[in-house]
């Protein structure tokens, strides 16, 4: 009986137990909507926990008030997430769980999974912990980690203790971090972040990133390695893992086997092969040889195949502000405000200072606006020509033109010496055209030149002068209708002065002038010095003969031939000179008649001479049209002697001239006979 009432006792405890429980339950909705209804201060509502199952219920009101103890296949439920555990405690009052013991949670939102072994939730805050062992996934997804604290509300995951995820082929290891399972953005920090994924390894203490996407973003000192080769060293840069592309905020640097990049800020897009940058930009080229630099670059990459391998050159670009574009292959380099170039199409543009270096050439083309192939070229505004194949000796010619035209040609060129069988080996050589059109103006500390239209031809190694040309050289002047240069190298072997040829020498006395006038006049040099000129046809000479005792001038020798030539000393100085028949007449200086002061046509230039090397800017004309000769010189009483002779410059012997002498008496002298044909090499040499 004992046994039979203690049972009944129990019996009625535990059912007295239940319906006080289920009084409590019933009430505290009730009571929550009491509260609810105040003031309307509640920011959030707390969405129910229910517990589905647990095979041990407990309820121990003097340890634990309010809360249930589960164990056993404990199941909750809370909005669209299910929970199962060993065991835990739930307060249906503060609407809490701990839960302990082989924890998986699933969410329906996202397809989202995580299991621990501890947990905990609170359903006002919305705030899921998850301890020791953890491991979040989704599909395609998943997150390792020590300790990770979840919104639900958010979607958001915050996470320490070294965590790991993982998601579409990347990989990021870091001590702490968070990541949405509903954005699948995810933010990194830690003394080193790492991200390893096919396109790129990433390296460090800031990470944005976002799995879907594989858009990234680093702060602070990062390092980007891209699957291509490159190396990034940035502050702050964003790459994207599926255009294989990188943007970098502030100076960084890009370097590979292929090229190096630095810039304040770049962008570039393997899939694209387009890059630029802006900010004291420089992209070195290792592939092309090319540097080019800028306050803007902007460039395109390309397979370019050379022995039959592909290489990634870079093969367009355009610079903008303070441009400078080095090519070490074709030793040139190319500077302006704005250039551009294609290295398929071979053509470059520049605008703005442009100076265009051909270090191999030794020569510089420069203007406001220059376009250029690897063959032909024009410039305009300021447009300069230089060479400085003699900058060693600080002789640098500058040729200015309204207008610079170059046009190329590749031909075929012997080599010297070089046989294969008993045939000679060619080779390809490129040769020049140059122009110069409108107002051209030349200096060179040892000569200057001015005329209406240049051009030059590197076939030859000429420079023609046309439409009223002049040339000076020290105190020599020489004009005519046109003239021509023959260079060896960089300095003058020979000059044609052709039609109404003019040379004029002023003496040291400043007023006096040694004149030559004829048809033609040809010079020939020596190391670029003259040391024997002719003329021809209607030869009219005005010479002043110098007294060596003391340097004065002795008297007036005017001289009429058809024929003429003097050989000179290194320092100019006249050592022997030969004519065909002649007349002249030597005046003494107080003797010396008005009319034969200067020839027909004389004029000196010498404010058009161009200054020094920014005087060729200047527009210079000859002025008064009447000092101009309009017309060939008429031929003087003796015109032409007859006898054996190429063209005109071999005649009789005893060439005469009269000479009036200090008492007024003349008297007649004679010459010797001019030789046959140009002259050697060992006639003009001392």
């Amino acid at each position: 009986m004992i046994n039979n009432s203690h049972k009944t006792i129990t019996n009625w405890h535990r059912i007295i137990y239940i319906v006080v429980l289920c009084l409590f339950v019933i009430g505290l909705p009730q009571q929550s909507d009491a509260q609810g209804s105040g003031k309307g201060k509640t920011k959030k509502k707390a969405e129910w926990v229910y517990l589905d199952h647990a095979d041990d219920l407990k309820f121990d009101q003097a340890t634990r008030p309010g809360v249930q103890i589960a164990k056993g296949n404990v199941r909750f439920r809370f909005e669209d997430n299910t929970l199962s555990c060993d065991s835990a405690f739930f307060n249906q009052i503060s609407n809490t769980f701990d839960a302990m013991g082989h924890v998986k949670m699933h969410r329906g939102t996202g397809n989202v999974s995580l299991s621990s072994v501890r947990a905990s939730y609170n359903s006002l805050s919305k705030i899921f912990t998850a301890s020791k062992h953890v491991v979040m996934t989704q599909p395609g997804n998943s997150l390792h980690c020590d300790s990770l604290i979840y919104n639900v509300e958010s979607h958001t995951a915050n996470y320490y203790g070294n965590g790991r995820l993982s998601g579409n082929g990347a990989t990021v290891t870091s001590e702490q971090g968070d990541y949405n399972t509903k954005t699948h953005d995810a933010h990194f920090t830690g003394h080193r972040v790492v991200l390893h994924s096919p396109e790129y390894t990433v390296t460090t203490p800031s990470l944005n990133y976002n799995t879907q996407t594989k858009k990234g973003h680093v702060q602070g000192k990062s390092v980007i390695r891209t699957a291509a080769g490159e190396v990034v060293h940035t502050d702050n840069a964003d790459f994207d893992g599926i255009s294989h592309g990188f943007t970098t905020h502030g100076h960084s640097t890009v370097t590979s086997h292929e090229r190096d990049i630095e810039g304040d800020n770049m962008t570039y897009d393997r899939s694209t092969g387009r890059g630029e940058g802006h900010g004291h930009v420089k992209v070195v080229d290792k592939q092309g040889g090319r540097t080019i630099t800028g306050d803007n670059v902007k460039f395109r990459t390309a397979n370019v195949y050379k022995n039959g391998k592909p290489r990634n050159e870079v093969v367009a670009f355009e610079g903008d502000g303070h441009s400078v574009i080095v090519d070490r292959p074709a030793q040139r380099t190319i500077k302006g405000d704005y250039l551009s170039y294609n290295a398929q199409t071979k053509e470059g543009y520049g605008k703005g200072h442009v100076d265009y270096i051909d270090h191999l050439k030794k020569n510089a083309f420069l203007g406001d606006y220059v376009h250029y192939t690897e063959l032909h070229a024009i410039a305009y505004g300021h447009a300069i020509v230089k060479d400085f194949s003699q900058s060693a000796n600080g002789d640098t010619l500058f040729v200015h033109a309204d207008t610079l035209k170059m046009r190329g040609k590749v031909v075929d060129k012997p080599v010297i010496g070089a046989f294969s069988g008993d045939t000679l080996r060619m080779e390809k050589d490129t040769v020049r055209t140059f122009y110069g059109i409108g107002n051209v103006r030349a200096f060179r500390s040892d000569v200057q030149a001015v005329c209406g239209l240049l051009v030059g031809f590197t076939g030859d190694s000429t420079m023609t002068m046309y439409q009223d040309p002049i040339v000076w050289t020290g105190q020599r002047q020489l004009v005519g209708d046109s003239i021509r240069c023959f260079m060896n190298d960089s300095t003058i072997r020979e000059a044609h002065v052709m039609g109404n040829a003019m040379s004029i020498e002023q003496m040291p006395d400043g007023e006096h002038y040694n004149q030559i006038s004829s048809k033609r006049i040809y010079g020939y040099f020596v190391d670029g010095k003259i040391r024997c000129s002719e003329a021809f046809g209607n030869v009219l000479v005005v010479f002043y003969p110098v007294d060596d005792k003391d340097s004065s001038l002795i008297g007036l020798n005017y001289t009429e031939t058809d024929t003429m030539r003097a050989f000179m000393s290194p320092d100019r100085k006249l050592q022997k000179i030969w004519m065909p028949k002649s007349s002249g007449t030597l005046y003494p200086m107080n003797q010396i008649p008005a009319d034969k002061l200067k020839l027909r046509g004389f004029a000196w230039y010498d404010y058009i001479r161009p200054l020094d090397k920014h005087d060729i800017f200047r527009h210079a004309s000859k002025g008064d049209k009447s000092q101009q000769r309009q017309v060939r010189i008429p031929p003087p009483p003796l015109q032409y002697v007859g006898g054996k002779g190429h063209n005109g410059r071999n005649g009789n012997a005893g060439n005469t001239a009269t000479v009036v002498t200090s008492s007024g008496t003349r008297r007649q002298i004679v010459y010797p006979a001019t030789p046959v044909g140009h002259p050697s090499v060992e006639e003009v040499r001392p």
